[in-house]
């Protein structure tokens, strides 16, 4: 019965690794599902994270005078309606909150550059000009714009991609919410001397998508991606020695045989199903004590290299 499983796994179940993908969860245990567009791993849907990794909390402003002046990381949501908005468009964020060190993104993911958006435009359209700041492609908007005609209005995608993008709108600097339902705004991690960082952003209008600099004090939605490159990521070749143990484990573990660089791990129950992601560095020691008893596999991804590992949580 486990060498079925672990047949089953090991030839297409690596739900973390396809468009039909599985969950992630940040520092606040909020849930996301996530999205394999050719050679990266997206978040498919926005950030709604409230507190940097660290744990500190980033600061909900509502009032427009306080967030005209703030020059520190803060979020909001659409029309300052947390309640109503939160779940489905996520938190608008600053370029302070977006840039600080203590990192808005889940272990092992980030707020996406310039360059990791240039990968996804051109995978998807192979007309997009990466050298353009304003308009470019003719169809990436479409592929990248989730189908719901509701919230696009009549100026909805296809969603091809599994990116689902919605129009989530924006605030700007002085604090004023612009109509929403017309645009989608996500920040890129570039910043030029003129107190401006780059944003890409989607209009109803248009199936192209556009990037340019804005002001910092704008806010706008967050869409991480992963550290992970999945192309060229191949199965460990057996000289390379790596221990799990112990294994048997009632919760903690460690891995040994690795070298100083990223990991991370993804946790597939015997369905196949991921259940949890770890990203690291340099630090591997884990407890899965929160998971129940049983029988799991194991995927250790590095910068080009994977292995698969069985593990069992008594």
């Amino acid at each position: 019965m486990k060498s079925i499983l672990l047949y089953i796994f090991l030839t297409g179940l690596f739900i973390c690794d396809s468009q039909s993908q599985s969950t992630l969860k940040d520092i606040d245990s909020n849930t996301y599902k996530t999205v394999k567009i050719g050679t990266q791993l997206w978040l498919a849907e926005n950030l709604k994270t409230l507190h940097y990794n660290n744990g500190d909390l980033i600061t909900n402003i509502k009032d427009n005078a306080i967030w005209s002046i703030e020059m520190e990381g803060a979020r909001c949501y659409l029309d300052n309606d947390s309640v109503k908005n939160a779940g489905i468009f996520g938190a608008l964020y600053n370029w302070f909150a977006v840039s600080d060190p203590r990192r808005i993104c889940p272990v092992g993911w980030h707020v996406p550059g310039n360059e990791d958006w240039n990968l996804l435009e051109i995978f998807l359209d192979n007309t997009v000009d990466t050298s353009s700041q304003s308009d470019r492609g003719t169809k990436v908007g479409e592929l990248l714009k989730d189908t719901s005609q509701y919230f696009w209005k009549n100026g909805k995608g296809s969603n091809n991609s599994g990116f689902r993008a919605l129009p989530g709108g924006f605030r700007y600097a002085d604090g004023n919410h612009p109509q929403i339902y017309n645009y989608g705004f996500w920040w890129a991690t570039n910043e030029n001397a003129f107190q401006q960082a780059l944003r890409r952003s989607l209009s109803v209008e248009s199936n192209t998508i556009n990037s340019g600099f804005r002001p910092t004090g704008n806010a706008y939605s967050v869409r991480c991606i992963s550290d992970i490159k999945l192309a060229n990521v191949s199965e460990m070749t057996a000289q390379r020695q790596v221990k799990i143990y112990p294994n048997p484990t009632n919760g903690a573990f460690q891995i040994d045989g690795l070298s100083q660089e990223n990991i991370n791990l993804y946790f597939y129950n015997t369905l196949g199903e991921c259940i949890k992601q770890i990203g690291v560095f340099n630090n591997y020691r884990f407890d899965i004590s929160e998971l129940p008893k049983g029988f799991y596999f194991v995927k250790i991804v590095g910068m080009n290299w994977s292995l698969s590992e069985k593990l069992i949580k008594n």
